[in-house]
């Protein structure tokens, strides 16, 4: 066996590692256990990254750090694949069993803010550029270009072991390659995310996500990162019924727009709202930090074209914050939902 070549971790944590690693595949049927074994253990060192998630060349350059037989190697490399196809295993409850394992070591504390578990969600994808077939796709940023990706959203719970922040996993969603429909991707994951969520849980939801989406699937506490245009209505959208089938389409409620932040609309600049309130705070670093509070907005018409449940039609009221460098939407539908969006340093929305 080769030695540990990386100096920054001890051969000690390695064991301790793949110890469990090999406890949360041992329910696993003869042969697949070993298969998925090998998987995970290449994937928690980072050759899947180099890959392109690629499984047999990422186990086969795991294995070569302390196999050097090319054809022992090989074997196992297909015994990975073959165990991530045709195995019988359950990916939920693999993660269960890693979460039992961390609670039962009693190091790692979950992050809690105000009574809330913080909960990150986001959307990821492998680049499989060079595989035909595959349908779906996903942004290169070298490419400039979408190119041919396997797209999976996921959810973890932040925490730490001690000092270190330390996230675990709890959810993981496949997406089709079959076809190209990022948006039914999305759908997907705020359904498992409304399942998976308690009272006490906080989603995190990255760039991407749609406030509108998570509220109408059933996410009543969730922090949604939106446009820096962002736009709310100073009282309640309202749709008015058709009185007849025949006819131009009723015309709407038009509320008055709440914008946080002003905007260039072509020539003209779009005005910020002015704010109800406004508040100064001290950081711990004796920074002062300006704070300004809209509340309440509501939805507006455009939003509530895409509510299917007419009791999430109603009023909706939200709180809108307004830092130096940071703009914060909490919406209180259900009294709990939480809604952020940020600005990057240089002013650009994010």
């Amino acid at each position: 066996m080769k030695t540990n070549t990386n100096t920054n971790t001890p051969t000690a944590i390695h064991y301790q590692v793949q110890q469990a690693i090999e406890q949360m595949v041992a329910t696993l049927p003869k042969g697949t256990d070993l298969g998925i074994c090998d998987v995970i253990s290449a994937m928690y060192s980072g050759y899947f990254v180099e890959s392109g998630g690629g499984i047999m060349p990422a186990v086969d350059q795991y294995l070569s750090a302390f196999i050097d037989d090319e054809a022992e190697r090989a074997a196992r490399s297909r015994r990975a694949a073959k165990a991530i196809t045709y195995g019988q295993f359950n990916l939920a409850e693999l993660l269960d069993e890693l979460k039992k394992q961390v609670d039962a070591a009693g190091q790692w504390q979950a992050t809690v803010i105000q009574g809330y578990q913080l909960k990150p969600v986001d959307m990821t994808a492998y680049k499989r550029a060079r595989v035909k077939g595959l349908k779906s796709k996903t942004y290169d940023s070298d490419a400039h270009k979408a190119v041919p990706g396997v797209p999976f959203g996921m959810m973890g719970t932040t925490g730490r072991v001690g000092e270190q922040r330390v996230a675990i996993l709890e959810l993981l969603v496949r997406g089709n390659t079959s076809q190209n429909a990022p948006s039914a991707e999305m759908e997907k994951v705020y359904k498992q995310v409304g399942k998976k969520l308690t009272e006490t849980d906080l989603a995190l939801f990255d760039a991407g996500f749609s406030l509108v989406d998570a509220v109408r699937h059933g996410v009543n506490n969730c922090v949604v990162r939106l446009a820096k245009n962002c736009t709310f209505g100073k009282t309640a959208g309202k749709i008015p019924p058709r009185t007849s089938k025949k006819g131009p389409t009723p015309s709407r409620h038009q509320a008055e727009v709440v914008r946080p932040l002003a905007r260039k609309h072509g020539d003209n600049l779009l005005p910020a709202s002015q704010p109800t309130q406004t508040h100064t705070l001290v950081a711990e670093d004796s920074v002062e930090i300006k704070v300004e509070v809209w509340s309440p907005v509501y939805f507006l018409e455009r939003h509530l074209d895409r509510v299917e449940d007419e009791k999430r039609k109603g009023s909706c009221p939200f709180h809108v914050w307004l830092r130096d460098g940071e703009a914060v939407e909490e919406d209180d539908i259900a009294a709990r939902v939480r809604i952020v969006r940020a600005q990057d340093a240089n002013g650009d929305g994010v």
